[in-house]
């Protein structure tokens, strides 16, 4: 524990030692892109899937276009049932049902652009420096994706406003963050000073959406949230370096999260008998930590690593709400109400080789790891730029995890999605482009006996697209050679 310490204490003493410079008017992009291959234009597939022991033959129209800060992309299915003959309607259902075709709309980068939004999917999704919310993804499942929204608004550079709100279906009072923060000297141009932050954050949830199949109600969990969950935090942070190649920033923050005045949960701890549920209260969790961000020679090799150092009392869970807490909320909340208190580490690593090579991961975990305090991870590998034909990406996020084991297991805590292609022919001139590959996913889906479970997705296809972005990659690479 103590050469963690040390460790962090060393990168914030060496970081405030030596003398930074500002980069105004320099442009600097530290962004590294998504563990996903995404080719923007217009097209689709035809493909033949299995879903648990179902099969299905089919078609998605799936463009994806960008227009200046404006992007969207569209998934729009039509699968029909081999052995019955009927379309599956399973991904229209529930929740915001056929608005599920709409993937994600969005305007700006995040924290590079004043005014940022986006509405669709959400993932690793984060409010301020993560206390409270942090590596979220809204949608556990590939068929019952939910439309979210979040945005970022920088008024005056100084005035900022974050929302991240889950399922925008209006049923029910979903999970909601919010986060005002304040920068006091950002409409100066003192270096170091300027960058200076502070937030206050909010979040809450009480889902009560449900499950349905051929109509019928099927499952609802989310039984502790009757009453509601909500959290509080307070952050602060400023920028250590802030070049054109090099970005360090040091943040500190602090959580609170209330006692859970649900009715079910106190029913499940008065039954359990155990003491120290008995003493269930309030929680409180602190953080220190410190965010490298790092390129060398533009685009050669970029580097994002971020070490976070936290303590909690008994109660409380450091960035409660990540992707896992989508996965099974009820469990969440019984991790939290049988937490003792500890400390542990949060670590982040992004990295990029030439825009070719791309890998993300990141771990949280106590310094005890055991059925009271289990870690949770993601990693992810992208190698589809390698080779100009393939498309190869692979990702993974597990929650629960109490030993090397548990990694390696495909169970309800598990999201796993791994996809290979291969471009067969271009057409000349207009660059129309025919590709085969296979995904295979572990998601939540509805099987034939109306169970909503974790199993396996496979979907070998055949696909066109005519790719909108070969014209402004051309002439990115061509820029970067005379540079």
């Amino acid at each position: 524990m103590e050469k963690k310490i040390i460790f962090l204490f060393i990168s914030l003493v060496f970081s405030i030692g030596i003398y930074a410079q500002d980069t105004t008017g320099m442009e600097s992009d530290f962004e590294i892109p998504d563990v996903e291959h995404i080719t923007e234009g217009i097209g689709g597939n035809l493909n033949f899937s299995t879903i648990g022991d179902q099969y299905f033959f089919g078609a998605r129209f799936k463009p994806d276009i960008s227009i200046g800060k404006l992007g969207f992309g569209l998934d729009v299915p039509l699968l029909i049932n081999v052995q019955t003959g009927k379309i599956r309607v399973d991904e229209f259902q529930d929740g915001v049902g056929p608005l599920r075709v709409i993937r994600y709309v969005r305007w700006g980068i995040k924290k590079k652009d004043p005014v940022y939004f986006r509405i669709g999917e959400l993932s690793d999704a984060q409010l301020g420096f993560g206390m409270l919310l942090s590596d979220y993804n809204n949608s556990i499942s590939f068929e019952k994706r939910k439309l979210g929204f979040e945005f970022d608004f920088v008024v005056k550079k100084k005035y900022g406003l974050e929302m991240i709100y889950s399922d925008l279906d209006f049923s029910s009072f979903n999970l909601l963050a919010i986060r005002p923060y304040y920068k006091p000297f950002g409409a100066t141009s003192i270096p170091i000073v300027k960058t200076f932050e502070i937030g206050l954050s909010y979040a809450t949830d009480h889902d009560h959406t449900v499950l349905t199949q051929n109509d019928s109600l099927l499952i609802r969990s989310n039984y502790f949230l009757d009453k509601g969950v909500n959290s509080f935090a307070a952050d602060m942070g400023f920028w250590i370096f802030n070049f054109k190649w090099l970005r360090w920033d040091v943040y500190a923050q602090a959580g609170y999260m209330p006692k859970i005045m649900s009715d079910t949960l106190a029913n499940y701890i008065t039954n359990a008998s155990d003491a120290f549920l008995s003493g269930y209260k309030n929680g409180m969790g602190w953080s220190i930590g410190t965010d490298f961000k790092f390129n060398f020679f533009g685009n050669l090799l970029k580097i994002n690593y971020r070490a976070e150092r936290f303590w909690h009392s008994d109660y409380y869970l450091s960035r409660f709400y990540n992707f896992g807490y989508e996965l099974n909320k009820d469990e969440r909340i019984l991790e939290l109400i049988n937490s003792h208190e500890d400390q542990g580490m949060y670590f982040n690593l992004q990295a990029s080789i030439l825009d070719k090579i791309i890998f993300r991961s990141n771990i949280i975990f106590d310094d005890v790891i055991n059925e009271q305090h289990p870690a949770v991870m993601s990693v992810g590998l992208d190698l589809s730029n390698v080779v100009d034909k393939l498309t190869l990406y692979t990702s993974l996020y597990k929650a629960d995890i109490t030993n090397f084991s548990d990694i390696l297991k495909f169970d309800d805590n598990t999201m796993f999605k791994t996809l290979v292609g291969w471009r067969i022919y271009q057409v000349p001139v207009i660059k129309l482009q025919f590709n085969v590959g296979a995904s295979f996913m572990w998601t939540y889906a509805f099987l034939k006996d109306g169970d909503f479970t974790a199993t396996r997705y496979f979907s070998p296809y055949f696909s066109i697209n005519i790719p909108l972005n070969e014209k402004k990659k051309t002439e990115k690479e061509n820029k970067m050679e005379v540079e």
